[in-house]
């Protein structure tokens, strides 16, 4: 998975800027984007010029690769976005193309080992860097070899295949608009093998039904199917009954990533969100749906990140998150008994 990063306009931005303000621009962003790539889990392949390819898959793998490079090409839109206010006014309407391919490279350091730079041999990177090209500011694109292998549902734009220089085969582009709210992929794949599971599966949710819950695990390698089955045993179940929450390693520092999924699909905010929006999105959804019976500052805390530091605040914002899910149009959910 490679995520190719330029800056539009680079050209005239230099012509227009002191060589040392260009060159603080320019750092900044990179160093920005950087930091975004690793917090998604990627690492930074090369700087090219005023841009930035990073690698996901390499040298760890994990099985949301696509789900977070898309992530990190969104951060980086929203953080150029940021550094273009603050570089106001010589480098105001600073802006960025980033787009995403999938695919096989052969990683290596160039030269010798001491070059920190890293080749990534293949079609793949060069794929990206076209896609980039076609963008337009501020648009994240991605391929057909990426959106099949998304895990969350995100809203994309097709934009048919358009001709790129250099590539013979027709390579189909997508738009990215926006995240959709966390709401995860149905599997549209067969499910091959995995009868006895699945009916192992409707039997615990039947038992459920009768009040007889329990939890239960599905362990295995990856690729082996363990979300195409969760997915075939949600068919199952009407909408409004499946809440289903992902985790991951980009959320093991907070003990709250699951409530803070179920908040955002309650109030329809989009992961990309900054905290202004997100605190926003909160206080008009507490002005249509008051909430009486529990506190709402901790929905506050929630929804920005701030931390929650003691075992009352954190029972008063699981209280909080389900009462406002409880209210929302877009979830009718079981009333559930406080113990």
């Amino acid at each position: 998975m490679v995520l190719f990063s330029d800056l539009v306009g680079s050209t005239e931005l230099s012509l227009s800027l002191d060589p040392k303000d260009y060159a603080e621009v320019v750092l900044t962003y990179q160093e920005t984007g950087g930091r975004i790539v690793a917090s998604h889990g990627g690492s930074v392949a090369n700087y090219v010029g005023d841009g930035l390819v990073a690698q996901f898959g390499y040298p760890v793998a994990h099985e949301d690769d696509a789900d977070r490079a898309l992530r990190a090409a969104m951060a980086i839109r929203q953080a150029v976005e940021q550094l273009s206010r603050s570089f106001r006014p010589h480098a105001a309407g600073l802006r960025v193309r980033v787009a995403i391919h999938a695919g096989v490279s052969v990683v290596g350091h160039m030269g010798s080992d001491e070059r920190g730079d890293l080749a990534l041999f293949g079609d793949t990177a060069n794929i990206a860097a076209r896609v980039q090209s076609t963008g337009e500011p501020n648009q994240v694109l991605i391929t057909e070899d990426v959106a099949a292998r998304l895990r969350d549902e995100f809203l994309l734009d097709d934009f048919g295949a358009p001709a790129l220089k250099g590539v013979k085969r027709p390579v189909r582009v997508y738009g990215v608009i926006g995240d959709a709210c966390a709401r995860p992929r149905r599997g549209s794949a067969p499910m091959v093998g995995r009868e006895n599971e699945l009916r192992l599966l409707q039997q615990r949710l039947e038992a459920s039904r009768n009040r007889a819950g329990g939890g239960l695990g599905i362990c295995g390698p990856a690729g082996v199917g363990k979300s195409r089955l969760v997915a075939a045993l949600a068919e199952d179940v009407v909408s409004r009954q499946w809440l289903e929450v992902r985790g991951s390693e980009l959320a093991s520092d907070s003990a709250f990533s699951t409530m803070t999924q179920l908040l955002a699909r309650a109030l329809g905010l989009p992961a990309s969100a900054d905290e202004p929006v997100r605190a926003e999105h909160l206080e008009q959804f507490l002005d249509a749906h008051p909430l009486p019976d529990v506190s709402s500052t901790p929905l506050v805390a929630v929804v920005t990140g701030d931390p929650l530091v003691t075992a009352q605040s954190s029972e008063s914002a699981f209280r909080s998150v389900i009462a406002c899910m409880s209210c929302s149009p877009r979830w009718r959910i079981f009333a559930m008994p406080w113990s």
